[in-house]
């Protein structure tokens, strides 16, 4: 006795399987295969499938993996950053100090180094004393701090 599946109409699906018409006769449009055949091509295809599934599963611990790393390296370039920002702010703390400690080596060499002096013979006493009334020293008004930078930066300009 021989056993009979049915395939779709269009002949399409179960490579190399000899296909029949109702009648018996061998076609390779047949609607009919011998059931053992068709029993063959469903345990081929459970094999491709589970081959597929499993590369899937693969693929897919791989690509969990890969995120996971991802993930790392992106908390990795934060911290990065953060450290990048602190020393972004320790370096234009330094350039702050640099450059104030820049503008008082100038005052110093200025002094230091004026051939011809802009200022005048009282701004060039540590200290100028203001008489008050009945000749009392009363006051006295030093050269010093932020009167001392601004007597010298506008001497400096004038020397300019």
């Amino acid at each position: 006795m021989v056993d009979w599946a049915i395939d779709n109409y269009e002949g399409v699906g179960m490579r190399g399987i000899k296909r029949y018409h109702w009648n018996g006769d061998e076609s390779a449009w047949g609607a009919a295969v011998l059931y053992t055949d068709h029993a063959a091509e469903i345990a081929r295809l459970r094999a491709e499938l589970q081959k597929a599934a499993a590369a899937a599963l693969a693929n897919m611990s791989l690509a969990c993996q890969k995120e996971r790393e991802a993930d790392a390296l992106r908390a990795e370039v934060e911290e990065n950053e953060k450290a990048i920002n602190v020393w972004r702010g320790r370096t234009q703390r330094a350039e702050a100090e640099a450059d104030a400690l820049r503008v008082d080596a100038e005052r110093y060499r200025w002094l230091r180094d004026r051939s011809g002096s802009s200022l005048t013979p009282a701004e060039m006493q540590p200290a100028a004393w203001i008489e008050g009334p009945g000749n009392q020293f009363v006051e006295s008004d030093w050269l010093t701090g932020e009167r001392a930078d601004h007597v010298i930066d506008e001497a400096m300009a004038a020397d300019a």
